[in-house]
């Protein structure tokens, strides 16, 4: 449970006359296990936003989407190729103009700004920042999945271009014959 969803509990039992103020005025100061689990919950929240709009931007015209969020501090990136008619493009790849430009003027550009604002979280909660992140979105199953490579982890050390160039061509391979209502999660490089 949230710290929030602790919170507006803790106020209707005060307003219920079930709890003390002095409960409710405890439970306004967050230690850390509950400052660690609120980052790692706007984290899920945040993923999850992400795969949306990359889906949205394209107008939920694809079968996969994928995304490679580096959370480099100077030059965090989110790079996002989907799965069309059984083969993997680039979003600069696609045909469509309108999606391409929502992708490059106003999905990428927020990569600076959730970089910065998970940093933070995570060094508020005493939490290791994320390296990387990779993230699947299956349509026909709306199952999405996530893998997290720490930044204090041998993985984190890997060039982003790498990592991408590695991740898509094992997924290259992969997707040929896997069902688009597998509902799993497909490999992760590394």
């Amino acid at each position: 449970m949230s710290f929030l969803s602790r919170l507006f509990k803790k106020v209707e039992k005060v307003n219920k006359n079930e709890s003390s103020i002095e409960e409710l005025d405890m439970s306004l100061s967050l230690d850390e296990e509950a400052l660690q689990e609120d980052a790692m919950e706007q984290w899920v929240a945040m993923a999850e936003n992400i795969i949306i709009n990359s889906v949205k931007a394209v107008n939920n015209n694809v079968e996969r989407a994928f995304i490679l969020i580096d959370f480099n501090e100077s030059l965090p990136s989110f790079n996002i190729f989907y799965q069309v008619d059984g083969q993997l493009y680039d979003w600069d790849e696609l045909q469509d103009e309108d999606a391409k430009s929502k992708i490059e003027h106003q999905l990428l550009p927020q990569a600076k700004d959730v970089t910065t604002h998970l940093h933070k979280l995570f060094d508020d909660a005493n939490l290791e920042r994320i390296g990387y992140a990779q993230l699947q979105f299956e349509a026909e199953t709306l199952a999405w999945f996530s893998h997290i490579i720490w930044s204090n982890s041998e993985e984190s050390f890997i060039e982003k271009d790498v990592m991408l160039h590695e991740w898509f061509s094992k997924l290259k391979d992969y997707i040929v014959d896997l069902p688009l209502d597998s509902d799993q999660k497909l490999p992760w490089y590394p």
